[in-house]
Formats: structure tokens, sequence, C-alpha cells
């Protein structure tokens, strides 16, 4: 399900229970990111597939990415 941006900022007010990934090459991360968000680049998702996400099961993920391209 895709989220806007204010849907977003709603829930990290919130303090969802959520984890926020940056789905960007690694590089994009450690130039910048969004506070809280961890690294988990589309290639590495594709090496690692389940393992490279967060071990906890019972939270809500939210990847961004650097738009639709």
């Amino acid at each position: 399900t895709e989220i806007k941006t204010p849907e977003l900022q709603g829930l990290v007010d919130s303090r969802a229970d959520l984890v926020l990934i940056d789905a960007r090459p690694e590089s994009r991360y450690a130039q910048s990111h969004l506070p809280g968000a961890i690294s988990v680049s589309v290639e590495r998702m594709a090496k690692e597939m389940a393992a490279a996400l967060p071990k906890e099961k019972d939270k809500m993920l939210v990847f961004y990415c650097g738009g639709p391209t």
C-alpha cells in the first residue's frame, strides 16, 4: 500500500510501531536519510531476500526510495 508524506509524518509523530526502510543505494543512504531509517537497498534485498529485513515481524515496514524510477 502506498502512503503519502503527510500520512508517514502522522505515523512518525504518533510514534507508531514501524520500521522505516531506505531502499536507495547505500551510498545515497550514507549521504542523507530520514531520521531513524535503516538501509536495505534494492540490491541487498535482491541478494538476501527476507534475511535483509528486520527480525521483528510484528512491526509495520515503510519503505521509501528516490522516486518512481
